[in-house]
This record gives structure tokens, C-alpha cells and sequence, in this order.
């Protein structure tokens, strides 16, 4: 396999993806171009039983078809994972700004958010659009387990930690823990495989993208779960 594979792999995904997008574009345009020509796709009083059922084989279809493209997201996202422009970065700035964004939308699902920095955390090599792609999904995936399990309290916490390697340098850990119940035992060994998923409509390509970006960080990451919550941990060698 030649060095320039993973950049074909990439260039290949984002070809196929954009032949995709486009008709699934027009497709979208048109449902709801449909969906105002028949009042929408919630069924009222005033529709018949055959318009009331056009509305909900619209709705289905409109669904479907957003599914189809976050899938085509996640695709794309893991094709051109293994490709970071690695440059010095403060981490603890990156969880900070994260912060800001993701945590509006934990708010709106009753999750809280907290963070625990380190002071004096050391300089990492980082592509910081691919690692927030990491942290986004790792966030997204606890979000998600909290919620669909109804967890009492639901809380993600996001810290940063020095951590001593040996002789050949230090790292730094970036974690991700929630109280939520606990990934099931039979799930630990094959979460990371490309397209698999315990979540209905998931893409199984959350976890699998966060891997091979913190692998190409020349990084690791791993799982620890028990059923008083899920932590993942992603050791990154320090810049010096």
C-alpha cells in the first residue's frame, strides 16, 4: 500500500460524496416543495384519509432522507480523519472553546457540562479542527447515551490532565466522562469497528472517526465503563 493511499481513500470519499449530496440535494428541495403543495406533513382534522396518508408517507421519506445524509457526513468525516495538519496548540483552549459551542445544546437536553482544565498543561501537536471533530463526537455519543436512557442528573465532564510516558516524552489526556448506565459488555470489544452501532440510525462511525483521528495525532484512546458511567481517555504526546 503506497503513503498516498489514505489521501486517495480521502480524495475518493469527498468525489463520491459530492456526487451523492447533489441529487440528494434536489431530492430535499423537492419533498418540501411537495410537503407546502399538500399543508405540511402533520395530518389535521380537515384531511382526508388519503391525504392524511400522503402526509405521513412524505414525512417518513423527508426523514429518511436526512438520515441518508448525516450518514454521508460521517462517511466523509472518517475518510479524511487519518489526514491532520498537526501545529502547537494549547488544549486546554480548544476544551474551552468546545465548551462555548456544546454547551447550549447539552442545556436544551437537561445535560450539564462541566469542565476540569489542568493548570499548566504542556503544548500538543494538534490539528484543532479534527480533534474537536473528536471531542464533538465523543460529547455527542455520551449526550446521546444519557439521554435515551433517562439518567437522574444527566452530567458530561470534559478535562485535560498531564500524564508521565517515559523516557521518550510526556503526553497530555483529554477525557470525556458521563453518569450515564454504562456501555453494555458485549459492546466494548467491537465499538470501535467501522459501522457498528447500538443506537437506532446510528452511522457506527462516531467512535470509529474518533479513534483514527487521535491515532493520526500519533496518540490513543481507550474505553473505561462500569455501570456508573462511560469515560474515554485520549493520551496525545506532548510538541516538546
Amino acid at each position: 500500500m503506497s503513503d498516498d493511499t489514505p489521501h486517495d481513500i480521502a480524495v475518493l470519499a469527498g468525489g463520491l460524496a459530492h456526487e451523492i449530496r447533489n441529487p440528494l440535494s434536489t431530492i430535499g428541495l423537492n419533498l418540501e416543495l411537495l410537503a407546502e403543495s399538500l399543508g405540511g406533513t402533520e395530518p389535521d382534522e380537515a384531511d382526508d384519509r388519503p391525504t392524511a396518508r400522503r402526509k405521513r408517507m412524505l414525512r417518513t421519506v423527508q426523514r429518511e432522507c436526512g438520515h441518508l445524509s448525516e450518514i454521508l457526513d460521517a462517511f466523509l468525516a472518517f475518510a479524511r480523519a487519518g489526514e491532520p495538519d498537526l501545529k502547537e496548540a494549547d488544549l486546554n483552549r480548544l476544551v474551552r472553546e468546545f465548551a462555548e459551542f456544546f454547551r447550549p445544546a447539552a442545556a436544551a437536553a437537561g445535560v450539564r457540562l462541566t469542565l476540569l482544565p489542568a493548570a499548566d498543561l504542556p503544548p500538543v501537536r494538534l490539528d484543532v479542527r479534527l480533534m474537536r471533530q473528536a471531542l464533538l463526537n465523543l460529547a455527542l455519543n455520551a449526550q446521546q447515551a444519557l439521554v435515551g436512557e433517562g439518567t437522574p442528573l444527566p452530567h458530561i465532564e470534559v478535562a485535560t490532565r498531564p500524564i508521565l510516558v517515559g523516557p521518550a516524552g510526556g503526553a497530555v489526556e483529554l477525557s470525556v466522562a458521563d453518569n450515564g448506565p454504562g456501555v453494555p459488555a458485549d459492546a466494548l470489544a467491537t465499538m470501535w469497528d467501522p459501522f457498528f452501532s447500538t443506537k437506532p440510525g446510528g452511522s457506527g462511525l462516531g467512535l470509529p472517526t474518533v479513534r483514527k483521528i487521535v491515532e493520526a495525532h500519533g496518540g490513543r484512546v481507550h474505553c473505561e465503563s462500569g455501570p456508573s458511567g462511560t469515560t474515554f481517555r485520549i493520551a496525545l504526546p506532548t510538541a516538546r
